[in-house]
């Protein structure tokens, strides 16, 4: 078994609105990142740009993240959408396809709604071909009619509550 290659020279802990959270960081060169940037965990996560891909900071954006963190307070998160897994949808094709970038399509869910870092719902969507974490937002589920039978049980038990 390979080793773990993570390293966390650097921790802190801040207090956000009462509530620890704990800041980790590791060098940005031991995952490919340029050297002297860091790549950094929030509370045991890391933290990634939207896309999933790994986010590495520099000094100055380091202390910019981190005063933003403090200044934040207290977030409450939206609400969890009405999505589930294997829901039939429609959904906003992103870029670097074959169809126009902003084009509806129609796919299925793969996954429960997930609330990211950046505070959004993201949902694990197949559509043209693709799979990608689509934001809840620009998911509409499709009438029940068209929902599997688990599904469009529930969407018509939830209409008639």
């Amino acid at each position: 078994m390979r080793p773990d290659p993570r390293r966390f020279p650097a921790s802190c802990v801040l207090r956000v609105d009462g509530k620890p959270v704990r800041i980790q960081l590791s060098p940005a060169e031991i995952y490919g990142g340029p050297d002297g940037a860091w790549r950094v965990r929030v509370n045991r996560r890391w933290h990634d740009g939207v896309d999933g891909a790994p986010l590495y900071m520099d000094r100055a954006r380091l202390a910019e993240f981190l005063a933003a963190l403090l200044a934040a307070g207290p977030v409450e998160p939206t609400p969890r959408p009405e999505i589930c897994d294997e829901m039939r949808v429609r959904v906003w094709l992103p870029g670097d396809g074959e169809l126009e970038v902003g084009e509806p399509v129609m796919g299925w869910t793969y996954s429960e709604p997930i609330l990211a870092h950046d505070g959004c719902w993201y949902v694990l969507v197949s559509a043209a071909g693709r799979h990608w974490h689509a934001r809840c937002e620009d998911v509409t589920p499709l009438p029940a009619k068209y929902q599997p039978a688990s599904i469009r049980r529930r969407m018509i038990q939830q209409e008639e509550a």
